[in-house]
Parts: structure tokens; sequence; C-alpha cells
């Protein structure tokens, strides 16, 4: 009897080496990043904002214009675009040498194209935000499309194609951060704080302002001749 049991227990050990073994190497692969992932997209309105060129202090502005397709992978505040090759000079800390390898844009710069060919709704949508901007005004053409919608938006103004998030983020004052470009002064900074806003940084060489201000002021800060562009601020992505 118990030579019985023994031999049992052998043969189903065994069993299950076999087993066991079997599954091991012929295991399903690991899953892979899908392709599908990575699309490309066309501009439906023009974008600039500024990258890192030669360290963190040396930047420029990049834009690109309603037509312009690019690939892209869709992340969480956006779609991040490759604008220069990979390099070894980028890793670490930021040297003179540093340039800015990709950048994040807002969700609604960009409509997929399929294929790099634009599609018929991607080129309405082009055809209708295009001719809204060449109905715009001086004042409205130095605020970024980002801006300029969400201060739309902001006054109950309807938007094309239903647009009703533009991604712009106020504090508690219902102030928007933006990046102001402007013949900078006393008088313009003073000005700023004047409408409840609060200026972060400036940097007179550059010409930029980094402050917060009221999404309803907005349009009018952006009237002064003083003032060339608002948008909202770059954040650097280095590899």
């Amino acid at each position: 009897m118990k030579k019985t049991i023994l031999i049992s227990s052998v043969i189903i050990f065994a069993i299950i080496i076999v087993v066991g073994t079997y599954a091991f190497y012929n295991k399903a692969p690991a899953l892979e990043v899908s392709s599908s992932q990575v699309g490309s997209y066309v501009f439906t309105k023009n974008y600039t904002t500024r990258i890192t060129v030669g360290g963190i202090v040396d930047i420029t502005n990049k834009t690109y214009h309603v037509g312009d397709v690019v690939s892209g992978k869709k992340v969480s505040d956006g779609i991040n675009i490759s604008i220069a090759p990979n390099s070894s000079v980028n890793d670490g800390q930021s040297s003179n040498a540093s340039y800015q390898e990709f950048i994040t844009v807002p969700v609604d710069y960009l409509a997929p194209s399929g294929n790099g060919q634009i599609s018929q709704t991607a080129l309405d949508e082009i055809a209708t935000l295009e001719k809204g901007k060449a109905s715009q005004t001086p004042t409205e053409n130095k605020l970024s499309s980002h801006i300029l919608d969400a201060f739309k938006i902001n006054a109950g103004i309807s938007m094309p194609y239903g647009i009703q998030q533009t991604g712009v983020t106020l504090d508690s004052q219902n102030r928007v951060l933006v990046d102001i470009n402007a013949n900078i002064s006393d008088a313009l900074l003073s000005y700023i704080k004047s409408l409840n806003g609060e200026v972060v940084n400036s940097f007179v060489q550059q010409k930029s302002i980094l402050a917060y201000v009221p999404l309803a002021k907005i349009e009018e800060l952006a009237g002064r001749s003083d003032v060339i562009f608002i948008k909202p601020p770059a954040v650097p992505e280095l590899q």
C-alpha cells in the first residue's frame, strides 16, 4: 500500500514538472505598446510656444500654422510631439548645449489627420476657424487662440464646433497664468497689478512677463500698445 502511494506521488510530481516546464517555455508574450498610440495630427489653429534651444536661459519662439501635419502621441494633458532628435547633450543637468526635444500641445489645437491626410471634417473645422480669425480685431489677434477661446467662453460667446473646454486653468480669483510678450516698463507692471493681476516674474531683455491676470480683463490688457502677444506659458521638456 505504501509502495503504491509512493509511486502515485512520484507520477503526480513528474506531471507537475512537465506541465510547469511546458507552460514556462510556451507562456504568452508580454504585451507590446500599441503603435496606434502614435498618430498623425493636423493643426487647426496657429500655435506658438517658447522652446529651449541652448540651456535654460536661451529660448526662442516656435510656431506651427494651420494645416501643418505632425506625428504625435496622446498624453494626459495634450498631444506630445517631437521637435528635435534625441541627443546625449540633454542627459543630466541643462547646459549651454541643451535643447528641447518635445512639446505638449493642447488638444484643441490639433485634429487627427489619418495617415498624414487631412480629413474633410478637419478641413471644414479649419475653414470655419480661419474665417473667424479673419474677422478678429487687432486686439484679439494679440491673444493666442487658447486664451481667446477661454475669454469668449467666459464671456458667454458661442463657439464653433461646440468648443466648451480650452484647457485654461483659473485660480480661486478667476485669474489665468499667462506669458506676456511686451515692451516692459514700470507702468505696464503697475497696470497688471491694477487689474488685480499678479506679476510672477519679468525679463526685460526677453520681453517676457509671467503673470496671473483675471480672464475677464485679458482682452483689456491686450489692447495696450506696449503688449505684443499673450499666450499660455510654455513648460520646457528636456530628455
